[in-house]
């Protein structure tokens, strides 16, 4: 498994034999820390919600828990759509093989944003941890709109992006056999969407928190 990460080129040399367990265990694995991010962020809200919502307050922190479903679903909408999208430009190309080929290695490409994901958990519970406890919802909406915050997180996502898109790229020259140039361009073009929608995502948050006077 680590030599996807260092050699990849090699270790799709025997794609013929890979299922799509892992894969599928690696989206899986993705959207962990995106719970567990939000079961932290509810958490810290609770405190800060008035007497007439403390029963709101008391589930919260079980909406954090189960969203790890629908996240999963997201991650393998998007996994899919992804998929496709490189198997359509990789197609263009000349491309051969059969789409399972093409998920396959898009799913151990994901590899390093999973890595990533965990990085960006870790660094958002430390940060927590460190801010201590809110005043007010408008301090906390402060707290996670604040941009030194944002661009850090999006600097991280980028750094996996552009770490998957090496790994897809030589992929997907095997599965599809092509050029590697021309599967890098294949690989290119759905991560930058994605990296696209995963930063205007992050730099939104301040426009959220400047809603209604905040």
């Amino acid at each position: 498994m680590i030599e996807v990460l260092s050699n990849p080129k090699k270790f799709f040399e025997n794609l013929d034999s890979f299922g799509m367990k892992v894969p599928l265990l690696v989206i899986f694995v993705m959207t962990i820390p995106s719970a567990v991010i939000q079961y932290e962020v509810l958490r810290a809200i609770r405190p800060l919600l008035p007497p007439e919502m403390s029963q709101i307050g008391d589930v919260l922190p079980l909406i954090g828990i189960f969203s790890i479903i629908p996240a999963y679903i997201i991650m393998l909408i998007i996994f899919f759509i992804i998929s496709g999208i490189i198997h359509l430009i990789s197609g263009a190309f000349g491309g051969e093989g059969e789409f399972r080929k093409t998920a396959t290695v898009v799913g151990y490409g994901l590899i390093p944003y999973a890595i990533v994901s965990y990085i960006q958990m870790a660094i958002s519970i430390y940060s927590l941890s460190q801010a201590g406890e809110f005043a007010s919802i408008q301090e906390f909406i402060a707290y996670m709109t604040d941009w030194n915050r944002i661009a850090s997180s999006a600097i991280i996502s980028a750094a996996g992006i552009v770490w998957s898109i090496a790994i897809w790229s030589h992929g997907i020259a095997v599965a599809r056999k092509i050029e590697f140039r021309k599967a890098l361009i294949s690989s290119t073009i759905p991560a930058l969407l994605y990296l696209a929608y995963t930063i205007y995502t992050l730099y939104s948050l301040p426009n959220v928190g400047s809603m209604g006077g905040i």
